[in-house]
């Protein structure tokens, strides 16, 4: 049976946040958790990474100051970092898990 908890569902989905959009060459999307310190970056030809151990201070500043470059916190504070590390990565990304989680919806659950 599956795990009916609306709370954990909602912990699931809002583990990443979705940084907000700057113009970028290299990024897509990027998405942090703070609580978690990591961080997912989307790169334009659909490569994507997961990284772990990202400083909390990287993640609020990329999150609250919108003059930082994608590509500039990408590569400092994910790519040449010595703290953060890769957890995984993939070829192609296309949707973030909110997203597929809004258009693929769970039947609910009775008791």
């Amino acid at each position: 049976m599956p795990n009916c908890s609306p709370y954990l569902l909602m912990f699931n989905l809002m583990s990443y946040v979705q940084v907000p959009f700057r113009t970028s060459n290299a990024i897509k999307s990027l998405e942090v958790d703070l609580l978690k310190q990591k961080a997912r970056a989307v790169f334009k030809d659909g490569r994507g990474y997961e990284y772990g151990n990202v400083s909390k201070r990287a993640i609020a500043n990329v999150m609250f100051n919108p003059d930082v470059s994608l590509g500039f916190w990408v590569n400092n504070n994910l790519v040449k970092s010595e703290r953060a590390y890769e957890i995984g990565h993939t070829t192609n990304v296309t949707r973030s898990r909110l997203e597929r989680a809004l258009k693929e919806p769970e039947l609910p659950c009775f008791a």
